[in-house]
């Protein structure tokens, strides 16, 4: 192909380029013939020596074709007009748009791949901190089922926790009588299980009068009222609470006659020392000689029935029925002075 505006060449029939471009040539003849309107050819590539402005030389050029039909006074063709026109320049840059768009569609799809990545990934991590959520949920509430709330936090906060002294406390002292001999009409399974049953209604009493459990010792049941939190309704409280034990007491063994027990219960208020002593198993425990007292009131009670001492009948004498019992023994303690709740 020569440099002049209508080039003639020589047809190489083996030639891709060649045989593609007679293909186009015939097929945009075909269309003027039968449309009688211009027809512009797809590009094509020619690998033909050419040298550049700059003097560089190039074997690939790609050209545009325009078949122009030229009309006589009838209208019909009289002959075809092929324009030529070098596009390579805009070829190569729609080629570099191409690649360019095809870096940026591999850039999006990356970037599309690495946020879902991302997502995989975050959604993973919410899983995760909401199984240890729940995790640490379930660890709080069992720290709190040994531990008070306030002691809880002392020992999560430092470690350790120290111990109090109270000096306005009510404590409560319960337990089954006969608790030897009612245990022989019973399965250890069974037995286990009523106990089950009696302290968890215990659990749901006195944690309803903000009374804090200690703990159980085989069939008595230990709590007070009045700490970690001051309480100045102590006494009080602990005397509903004791009621409502009792009351329920009874009724189940309305029901269930020997295959429950009957209960008994010691309430005295004074001053204690709580905290938490060991370094494994942590226990919440109080001591001082208003513990004992209370054991020993318990101890004096008897089935059906709530004993208080002096000290606590002085701050609920006024809210509840009492009846003197008079001065009565008790181990290590000599005479006490003794009260029974009336219902």
């Amino acid at each position: 192909m020569g440099g002049g505006l209508f080039d003639v060449y020589k047809v190489d029939g083996n030639n891709k380029n060649d045989t593609e471009f007679l293909g186009n040539l015939t097929s945009s003849i075909n269309k003027i013939l039968t449309q009688k309107t211009a027809d512009t050819m797809p590009v094509q590539k020619y690998d033909i020596p050419h040298h550049d402005e700059d003097g560089t030389g190039s074997h690939e050029r790609y050209w545009s074709t325009l078949n122009i039909p030229v009309m006589n006074t009838e209208g019909e063709i009289e002959y075809i007009i092929h324009k030529l026109e070098d596009v390579t320049e805009f070829t190569h840059l729609k080629r570099k748009s191409l690649e360019q768009d095809e870096l940026t569609h591999k850039l999006i799809t990356k970037a599309e791949e690495m946020n879902n990545e991302i997502f995989k990934w975050a959604h993973l991590l919410e899983e995760e901190k909401e199984k240890w959520a729940t995790k640490n949920n379930i660890s709080e509430k069992l720290l709190l089922n040994i531990l008070p709330a306030d002691v809880a936090a002392e020992l999560k906060l430092k470690g350790t926790s120290e111990a109090k002294f109270f000096d306005q406390v009510t404590i409560m002292f319960t337990d089954f009588v006969n608790f030897s001999k009612a245990s022989e009409r019973m399965s250890p399974g069974e037995l286990v299980n009523e106990l089950h049953e009696c302290f968890k209604v215990f659990d749901r009493i006195t944690s309803h009068y903000k009374i804090e459990k200690i703990k159980t010792i085989g069939d008595a049941y230990l709590a007070v009222a009045g700490l970690p939190a001051l309480d100045p309704k102590h006494a009080e409280n602990t005397i509903l609470a004791s009621m409502e034990i009792s009351k329920f007491m009874k009724n189940r063994h309305a029901m269930l006659k020997n295959k429950t027990f009957e209960v008994r219960i010691g309430v005295h208020s004074g001053s204690v020392v709580a905290g938490i002593v060991g370094i494994k198993k942590f226990v919440y425990d109080i001591w001082g000689d208003s513990v004992n007292i209370a054991a020993r009131l318990q101890q004096k009670s008897k089935a059906g029935k709530i004993n208080i001492s002096e000290t606590t009948y002085e701050l609920v004498k006024n809210k509840f029925p009492c009846e003197y019992r008079g001065e009565i023994s008790a181990k290590h303690k000599g005479k006490l002075k003794m009260y029974f709740i009336n219902d």
